[in-house]
């Protein structure tokens, strides 16, 4: 292993979580749809070696390389939005949990299931909804959904809980710079968050917590998933709102009990 991938394997090791983050998008671009408007869509797969060679294949990649570099492949998996059966895949790479549930993955559902739900999903099959850049509004849109994971078996219905499902889907509430937008409407999945931490930013988070916190009254867990991506370049103005939010964490929430620390792993357990 060269230096850089060894010392990320020895910070799992000393307590950090890694987990592969797939690019199915690419692979299973020729896999068969699930739901097509015309009714060509071949629903879930029976065999989704067979039916997806290509997105099974990138994924038996993946898991390889992944262990490869001395990590243990976790049960936990995201990047898995595709038009195709991706419960079927990544039940058949032997994983259970996925996380990164965005926009895209609502393809494999019909307009007229996504309507049941109550929120409005017509952006789903819109023409601005053409793959996961554009299409990338965190799923479900329901606050009170973000925070709780749940189970599902049925990719064309995969926003029902299902107690008995095999494949538990982790929401996130977005990142960080994102909150204020989010909790206000004007986010978008083509981008209308500004990606500037801000003190709006800050305070809408805390609002979420406190509302996870409440909720969690009733004795079932809450989660809440932040996914920050560091593709480009975090300010320095960014870098004092961080520390400004971990320490708030740690002395409101971590050091009263009111809230803890969790891996995806730990998050996928809070499930209905």
């Amino acid at each position: 292993m060269d230096g850089t991938v060894r010392t990320l394997a020895q910070r799992v090791l000393d307590g950090h979580f890694a987990a592969p983050h797939s690019d199915l998008y690419t692979w299973a671009a020729g896999c068969p749809a699930v739901y097509v408007a015309d009714g060509s869509g071949v629903g879930a797969y029976a065999d989704p070696s067979a039916q997806c060679s290509g997105g099974v294949s990138g994924l038996t990649t993946l898991s390889s390389k992944f262990e490869s570099v001395g990590l243990t492949l976790p049960s936990y998996i995201s990047g898995v939005c595709v038009e195709s059966d991706r419960l079927s895949m990544v039940r058949h790479l032997g994983f259970s949990s996925v996380g990164g549930v965005v926009g895209w993955c609502a393809r494999t559902m019909s307009e007229s299931v996504l309507t049941t739900y109550g929120s409005d999903y017509s952006v789903i099959h819109g023409g601005s909804c053409t793959g996961p850049a554009t299409c990338h509004q965190q799923m479900p849109y329901e606050a009170h959904r973000k925070m709780q994971p749940w189970k599902t078996s049925d990719v064309t219905d995969w926003l029902r809980e299902d107690s008995y499902g095999a494949v538990t889907l982790i929401p996130t509430i977005g990142d960080p710079r994102c909150q204020y937008e989010l909790a206000s409407g004007t986010e978008d999945g083509a981008g209308a968050c500004s990606y500037s931490y801000t003190d709006k930013d800050l305070e809408a988070f805390f609002e979420r917590l406190d509302e996870a916190v409440v909720a969690a009254e009733d004795g079932r867990d809450r989660v809440l998933v932040l996914t920050l991506s560091v593709g480009s370049a975090i300010t320095a103005d960014d870098e004092t709102r961080y520390g400004e939010w971990a320490r708030r964490v740690q002395a409101e929430y971590l050091s009263t009990g009111k809230a803890s620390w969790g891996s995806m792993l730990q998050a996928a357990e809070a499930a209905r």
